[in-house]
């Protein structure tokens, strides 16, 4: 067996294990494996796993499972990869920005204690020097963020994040010399609320961060 078959193997191992104790019953299609993917039966259906040596990441296909059951199999992909999450109380914001064709826009999903509460996008209306529109998407996202959590007396949140900036211009590891940072690090000063900050990788599969940038490119293009 390949190396690169034995870590699919050992995955799909810990994946069945993880649907199993999820009341999921499931178990792999033996004569399915090949080097870089393998089909796992389940009780919704068919999904396949995907590995990429290169990147020793996985991934999970879902296109041959019905409709209702391929968000209820993305959940649970999601807290596989993620089990940390479930352990944090209280309020989550997920926050990505884009830039198309001449559109700011941001995106935000909110999760309270594993569930999501709210879901929303919006222009950025932040002015923004050339090479940091994204960013004031990006901005514009975590102060919707803190908006919420302000109108609803919500003391302190949790935003996950996958540009860098965010945490680093509001921790002060970074100097603010654009104006999008000034004006970012003015804003967080009007909030009385505890920030923890989480970086996340981008597109690599985590089901609200890439919920966010579907949010944020849908209304940017809608404005077109």
């Amino acid at each position: 067996m390949t190396k690169s078959k034995q870590e699919l193997y050992i995955e799909s191992q810990k994946l069945i294990d993880f649907l199993n104790s999820q009341n999921i019953k499931s178990t792999l299609n033996e004569e399915s494996f090949r080097d870089y993917h393998v089909k796992i039966k389940t009780a919704y259906g068919t999904i396949i796993l995907y590995h990429k040596p290169s990147k020793n990441s996985f991934s999970l296909g879902t296109h041959e499972l019905p409709e209702p059951s391929k968000e209820i199999i993305s959940l649970l992909w999601h807290q596989y990869n993620y089990p940390q999450e479930q352990n944090i109380i209280g309020l989550c914001a997920y926050v990505d920005g884009t830039y198309i064709n001449e559109h700011t826009a941001w995106g935000l999903v909110l999760v309270e204690n594993g569930n999501v509460i709210k879901e929303d996008s919006g222009l950025a209306d932040i002015f923004s020097e050339e090479g940091t529109r994204q960013i004031a998407g990006e901005v514009q996202a975590v102060l919707a963020a803190l908006n919420f959590a302000k109108e609803n007396n919500i003391p302190s949140i949790t935003i996950f994040y996958d540009y860098q900036g965010l945490e680093m211009w509001a921790t002060k590891k970074w100097k603010a010399q654009s104006h999008i940072a000034k004006f970012y690090i003015q804003q967080l000063l009007t909030y009385d609320i505890e920030i923890t900050w989480v970086k996340i990788c981008a597109h690599i599969g985590h089901i609200y961060n890439e919920r966010a940038d579907i949010l944020a490119k849908t209304r940017a293009l809608q404005s077109e």
